[in-house]
């Protein structure tokens, strides 16, 4: 029975050598050049290191060729058909008990150093390498690379081909991975592809992360920011006959549908700078904002088919009352402007304007009462806009007609007016009870021109005006004809 050394059956002594090694403590013992005639034989996964397995395979074998304590260079060969196998196994006892004594086994082979060493996740191999400019590169048995410059900066090289870059303090600088390229600066992180161009800029502040992503197609550039992963603008930029242009989009839908909040073209020469800013507006209006190089801005409006409108904003409201049609709204909103008598052209293009503002309110019968079918009104209590009227330009003074000769014994008071005076309502039907109204009011036999006026226009579409010959109030109705029953002498 062999007893081993000191009492270890496991040691086994070398021949003609100082060197011993433990059979039992193999385990973790790495391939190098000088011992790799003995991994030929057990290293069964070829993966450079001794296995559980493999090791006591190998204790085995060391004992029984060994036959008592001692192991010869003649038993070695014998056994290995190897005449360098002796030497190899004398590195491996090496190996052993450099990294028992000082953690860490060292072999020169030409100009590559192999280097074993033992730390606290175990045991690892590197071999060393040194180019002519002083650059070492270390090799690593898990694939894994370090390449160590002389300024004192290194770069990590991962099995995957993951490079990682630090700086002469430790300090992570750069990552390059599947030809994207990061670099670390300060508190900012900047990822570039395989063209060098940026595709993703990352820096945190004030304990936000702004992130800008970046893609290219057509020749436009389509920049993405956000603050802790919440969209903040789109800005798509492109260079059309020489100038450069970036339009910024608050939402993925604004881009979509092409509704930009800023315009930016040349950014980069300030003589020719320009700002252009849009604020959506109700009812599909736009402002727009167009600030030049000098800092002189000029604002237009359009509406939602990009038709240059008055400014909407200076546009007041209404709350609609019981009993008030859209011509009175309308009337009311041309008076208050300062068209007290608008013509029927006028009339009618405000309340086209009107409808077209409020279109979203308006609404239109369609009861039982077949002659109110199709006409538009609105609820009380509704809120409605009232656009700025156009003001008619003041037409020149007409020609005095000729004054009749005065009778021989008249007075003052039985002179006949001779001023004409339009008067108009649009209204697309009128119930005959709205129109017996009207009669009974004209034939009472003392009621004033202003009276009879004012009930005319609230409901039918006539003209109002005195007759020179007669003296008598002339009622007409939208075709001209003459409304009898409404005539009276122009009396105040």
């Amino acid at each position: 029975m062999v007893k081993g050394i000191d009492g270890n059956e496991n040691v086994i002594k070398l021949k003609g050598q100082k060197q011993t090694i433990d059979a039992g403590k193999l385990e973790g013992l790495k391939k190098t050049k000088k011992n790799e005639v003995i991994f030929n034989k057990f290293d069964e996964n070829k993966d450079g290191t001794l296995d559980t397995r493999e090791a006591n395979n190998m204790q085995t074998w060391l004992k029984e060729t060994a036959g008592n304590t001692k192991m010869s260079k003649r038993e070695m060969k014998k056994a290995t058909k190897d005449k360098e196998s002796f030497e190899a196994l004398s590195n491996l006892a090496k190996q052993q008990k450099d990294l028992v004594e000082n953690n860490e086994y060292t072999e020169i082979n030409d100009r590559v150093k192999t280097h074993v060493v033992k730390d606290e996740k175990g045991i690892s191999k590197f071999d060393e390498t040194e180019d002519k400019e002083g650059t070492i590169t270390e090799e690593y048995d898990d694939g894994t690379k370090k390449v160590k410059y002389k300024d004192g900066s290194y770069d990590e090289i991962d099995k995957d081909g993951t490079i990682t870059k630090f700086n002469e303090n430790g300090d992570k600088t750069a990552v390059i991975k599947d030809g994207k390229t990061t670099t670390f600066s300060g508190n900012k992180t900047t990822v570039k592809d395989e063209k060098g161009e940026i595709i993703e800029e990352t820096e945190v502040e004030d304990g936000k992360e702004i992130k800008n992503t970046y893609e290219r197609e057509d020749g436009k550039t389509i920049k993405r920011q956000t603050t802790n992963g919440v969209l903040d603008f789109i800005t798509v930029s492109q260079t059309d006959d020489g100038h450069t242009i970036d339009t910024t989009f608050e939402t993925e839908e604004d881009m979509k549908n092409n509704k930009p909040s800023k315009v930016v073209k040349d950014a980069q020469n300030d003589a020719l700078k320009t700002t252009t800013t849009y604020t959506y507006l109700d009812n599909g209006n736009v402002k727009i904002e167009v600030t030049n190089a000098k800092g002189e801005v000029t604002t237009t409006y359009q509406n939602d088919k990009g038709e240059e409108i008055e400014n909407p904003e200076e546009q007041t409201t209404y709350t609609v009352q019981k009993g008030d049609s859209i011509t009175k709204i309308v009337k009311d909103a041309l008076k208050a402007q300062g068209i007290e008598n608008p013509t029927p052209e006028q009339l009618r293009k405000a309340k086209a304007a009107f409808l077209e503002m409020n279109k979203d309110l308006v609404k239109i019968y369609n009861g039982v009462k077949q002659e109110w079918k199709g006409n538009k009104f609105f609820y009380p209590d509704d809120v409605v806009k009232i656009p700025r009227f156009e003001k008619p330009e003041k037409p020149e003074k007409p020609e005095q007609p000729e004054q009749p000769e005065k009778p021989e014994n008249a007075n003052e008071e039985n002179i006949v007016k001779t001023v004409k005076i339009p008067i108009q309502d649009v209204i697309p039907e009128i119930t005959p009870e709205q129109l017996d109204e009207i009669r009974k009011i004209a034939k009472q036999p003392k009621i004033k021109p202003a009276e009879l006026r004012e009930a005319i226009i609230s409901k039918l579409d006539v003209t109002f005006d005195v007759d020179v010959n007669s003296g008598k109030i002339v009622v007409k109705d939208k075709d001209g004809k003459v409304i009898k029953e409404f005539e009276r002498p122009a009396e105040e």
